[in-house]
């Protein structure tokens, strides 16, 4: 246990009125943010005024969406504390509802003064970098966004000072400082595919092009994407040869979305099975590196991301007038919406299964829409009709069948009990229990051969087990795969015949 006193969050008061040092930080960081892109603007032939207009609405309503932001993903607690919401003094704002409010406010104003958005966007990309890096200390005053506990081998061997981890020693656990590896990352550069910035200084520090990486080994450099187009330059880096690269959207993730996806247990026939299995290159190598990441634990997928549609991609699947639809997991009924936009509302019948109670409701009160062409079976699908433990899921995860952390109990049908006409077209993105929910659809399946859209990465032998599976069934079923997610969770099966 640390001697020193944690530091007072209000750095003065005036009057009755405190002042918190968490306000005067992220104050300070957007200042600085707007001297350096108002530089930058102006260099470039902007209107000097027009950063000063724009931050007029964006940093309101950046600061509001990122309160929302952070109360909708604290929601257990703020559900019991409502009068607490408002008070953002306490601190308690995301930077990714901060960056959202800004995108969002952004387009739109570029849009109504007739400037290039893309142009705004990449001028302010280094302001949104040393903001993060200044805010982030305001967590570190209100003792928040940190990681998870640390080791005692790393209380042995920090370097980190005593008064840092004082602050990070939260009831009597000391958690990572997060923060501060977010701020002191020893920064040599930046680098930029934009030939007229490269070979300049921004900021007192040099402009490279990526091609200067190629000079390093990959222990040696660690890379933050901090620009909007994050797939794109995480896939640059990963051909070449770049491992250690971040974007800002993991730096403050959700402690429920920080889980790491080490695999021990793959096995390697099993692997070259499916890599053989599939009908395209893009599908065999992106199974290769999901191993390797799911091997080492690597969590950041933005490199793999696919954009786009999730489930309904023309490339794999060709639409029917008849359409009759599957919808394993319906949540709030998003994908119902998305297949009807999708058949251009040229379908027959729409099945959706969703067994939590909140979430079924959302969907049975836009039934109305329909006409009587949704049918919603508030069951969860599996291999047979039976009542199993349920964990109900919250706003950052979906809930899922299973005893560890059960808050209820559901019934189950299968898909061969629930429908007698021919189905088209299944989707399952159901927390795990697709494997089972595909053996509860056997007969159908084996009948009519549907569409599958099937999610892959909810159980780790998932990825394997399943197109297995499938193949037992219908050796004639084409298999793609593609992922969708910023982190492990994305990967989908697309079968067709």
């Amino acid at each position: 246990m640390f001697s020193l006193l944690a530091i007072d969050p209000v750095a003065f008061s005036i009057g009755s009125l405190p002042i918190r040092w968490y306000g005067i930080i992220i104050a300070t960081g957007i200042v600085l943010a707007f001297i350096v892109v108002q530089k930058e603007m102006v260099e470039r032939g902007m209107h000097p005024d027009f950063l000063t207009d724009l931050l007029i609405w964006a940093v309101p309503i950046s600061i509001l969406s990122a309160r929302i932001y952070y109360v909708i993903f604290s929601w257990d607690y703020y559900k019991d504390h409502p009068g607490q919401i408002i008070q953002i003094w306490e601190g308690g704002i995301a930077i990714h509802g901060a960056l959202i409010g800004a995108f969002l406010t952004t387009y739109v104003f570029t849009k109504i003064r007739g400037v290039s958005f893309w142009k705004t966007a990449d001028i302010a990309a280094p302001g949104i970098l040393i903001g993060q890096i200044i805010g982030r200390w305001g967590n570190f005053m209100n003792q928040e966004a940190h990681g998870g506990p640390v080791s005692e081998k790393f209380m042995e061997t920090t370097i980190i000072p005593d008064w840092i981890m004082n602050q990070m020693t939260i009831d009597g656990v000391t958690y990572h400082p997060t923060f501060l590896y977010e701020s002191l990352w020893n920064i040599i550069g930046f680098l930029d595919n934009d030939l007229s910035k490269q070979n300049k200084k921004f900021e007192g520090l040099n402009v490279f092009s990526p091609n200067i990486l190629n000079d390093y080994t990959s222990d040696e450099v660690l890379v933050l994407i901090c620009c909007l187009c994050t797939a794109q330059i995480s896939k640059q880096l990963y051909k070449m040869g770049i491992r250690n690269y971040y974007s800002v959207y993991h730096l403050d993730m959700p402690e429920e979305l920080r889980t790491t996806c080490v695999q021990t247990d793959i096995d390697v026939q099993d692997i070259e099975w499916l890599v053989n299995r599939v009908e395209d290159d893009q599908s065999r190598e992106l199974v290769k590196r999901i191993v390797d990441k799911r091997k080492v634990g690597f969590f950041d997928y933005t490199d793999l991301r696919e954009n786009g549609s999730e489930y309904f991609i023309d490339d794999f699947f060709n639409k029917e007038n008849d359409e009759v639809f599957v919808d394993g997991g319906g949540y709030d009924g998003d994908t119902i919406e998305e297949f009807i936009e999708w058949t251009k509302n040229r379908y027959k019948k729409i099945y959706s299964f969703e067994p939590q109670k909140d979430k079924a409701e959302l969907i049975r009160n836009k039934l109305w829409r329909y006409d009587g062409k949704v049918e919603l079976f508030e069951k969860g699908l599996y291999d047979s009709a039976t009542e199993l433990s349920f964990c109900d899921g919250n706003k950052v995860l979906s809930g899922k069948i299973g005893e560890e952390g059960a808050t209820s109990k559901i019934q189950t049908i299968d898909i061969d009990s629930a429908i007698k006409e021919r189905v088209t077209f299944i989707k399952m993105d159901i927390e795990g229990a697709e494997l089972n929910a595909l053996m509860g659809a056997k007969e159908t399946i084996l009948k009519y051969r549907p569409k599958l859209a099937i999610c892959l990465y909810h159980k780790p032998m998932d990825m394997w087990q399943i197109p297995r599976y499938i193949d037992s069934l219908v050796p004639e079923y084409k298999f793609h795969i593609r992922h969708f997610g910023v982190r492990y969770a994305g990967t989908i099966l697309y079968c067709n015949v």
